[in-house]
């Protein structure tokens, strides 16, 4: 059963400055992690051994192995921090700080996947696995705030299967688990970059290009520009 019609979002453009207040983050992260993806592992290694740890140069290759699954980790939860839980956060801020969950899946394209099963995100993102999904009510803003709040208060961890590792995330309210779902990384970026931060850019940034928000996420369009202010 698909969700309830979503409510009209209460949007305002902001102007540059407020666009830079917004988005800085997002633009850093967003850069880092295709930085991050470019590099050789190799050339990770060795300036990772430049380290000292504890008096010691270098690390054992099970160190080094454990390190490096550290840092590529806390990167993919940092793109998905800073592109979808603080942008929407300093967008309240600036506009209306009571703006509700409602306005947030809008503005973010994401009130679709808000029915009563995860079908919707599944046809979209075939490699997701549903484990535990609640929505009894069908409320268009459930999946915007399950998947912000996974990321906001640390409910994410990492399964390792036979085609990769994959990211858990989950909500949990006092009485049990009512969302986990896990996902492929490259798919989860997907959802986060190209349909959630470029949908929300897309709805509240001005008419101006703000650089280099705009080239750098450009990439990610699937339909072309970013179509400003709508």
């Amino acid at each position: 059963m698909p969700p309830k019609v979503a409510v009209t979002p209460k949007v305002r453009v902001l102007n540059n400055n407020e666009t830079g207040q917004v988005f800085g983050e997002a633009i850093g992260a967003v850069t880092y992690y295709e930085w991050f993806k470019s590099q050789s592992a190799a050339k990770k290694h060795l300036q990772l051994v430049e380290f000292k740890i504890q008096g010691r140069v270098g690390l054992t290759d099970l160190e080094q192995e454990r390190l490096d699954a550290d840092i590529r980790h806390s990167i993919i939860l940092q793109l998905g921090y800073l592109t979808f839980v603080v942008p929407w956060e300093r967008y309240k801020k600036l506009v209306d700080p009571k703006l509700d969950d409602a306005e947030g899946s809008t503005v973010f394209g994401l009130d679709g996947y808000s029915d009563n099963g995860g079908d919707a995100l599944k046809s979209d993102y075939p490699g997701t696995t549903i484990k535990d999904w609640s929505n009894t009510k069908l409320e268009a803003f459930w999946f915007a705030a399950k998947l912000r709040n996974a990321l906001a208060h640390g409910q994410a961890s990492w399964v390792t299967t036979t085609t990769g590792e994959e990211i858990e995330l989950c909500n949990i309210t006092p009485a049990k688990v009512d969302f986990k779902i896990q996902m492929p990384v490259a798919q989860f970026v997907k959802l986060l970059v190209t349909h959630a931060l470029v949908q929300f850019v897309g709805k509240v940034t001005a008419g101006e290009h703000y650089e280099p928000l705009y080239s750098i996420i450009a990439k990610y369009r699937l339909d072309g520009p970013i179509a400003l202010g709508q």
